[in-house]
């Protein structure tokens, strides 16, 4: 939220907005459950924009900018995120740009450095898929040569998620899987087809072809 109000408050700095105008241009910046919080304010019609604009800010800080809750959400989403299947690519590439989020309100949201030690990320590695922990390991063991093979900082963690999600939804890899997929039940489908009983008049042909055979013998 802080650096949100930041931006919003470059922009109509720069922008020259008058005072009376920052209420409708703070509801053009958002969605969502703020940007109704600020149309009940605008219907309030008060005289005095700059009062008006003081309490929706105060409301915002209230509702949306406690970092205690903010950062116990985030933790929240992270834990819950990684159960998906081993190819499930992508639910994988929702996880990275979880990740990704996380990383970056790290600095806003001191809590969230609790996901630099080592018992925290171990759990996040641990519920991801088998297939996963095992690219993870060697790619950490690269990242990490020199310094005895600690576990990652969640800045690493979240730069090799996002090198998986961007290897497993590249085009030519998708395009390969779905080629191997229909290869394989194709394949499946032939094999059944062979296992079905003869009709009655594929047996006649098939005895004849055997009778013919052992004649000609």
């Amino acid at each position: 939220l802080h650096s949100w109000m930041r931006s919003y408050k470059a922009m109509v700095r720069e922008a020259g907005v008058a005072a009376d105008q920052k209420v409708s241009y703070l509801r053009s910046y958002t969605n969502g459950e703020p940007q109704q919080l600020v149309d009940d304010y605008r219907k309030r019609q008060d005289n005095n924009p700059t009062s008006t604009l003081a309490e929706i800010w105060t409301e915002l800080e209230r509702r949306f900018g406690n970092t205690a809750a903010l950062t116990h959400a985030l933790l929240e989403r992270l834990s819950t995120a990684t159960s998906f299947g081993a190819k499930d690519n992508n639910t994988l590439q929702k996880f990275t740009d979880l990740c990704v989020v996380v990383d970056c309100q790290m600095t806003h949201l001191p809590g969230l450095a609790c996901l630099n030690y080592p018992i925290a990320i171990r759990l996040i590695i641990e519920g991801l898929p088998a297939s996963h922990q095992s690219q993870m390991g060697e790619e950490n063991s690269a990242i990490c040569r020199e310094a005895q093979r600690r576990l990652p900082t969640f800045c690493e963690f979240s730069k090799m998620t996002q090198n998986q999600a961007e290897l497993r939804n590249h085009l030519n890899v998708s395009a390969r899987a779905a080629t191997k997929n229909n290869q394989t039940q194709n394949r499946r489908r032939e094999e059944r087809k062979e296992k079905l009983p003869l009709s009655g008049d594929e047996t006649k042909e098939s005895l004849k072809s055997s009778m013919d055979a052992a004649d000609g013998n």
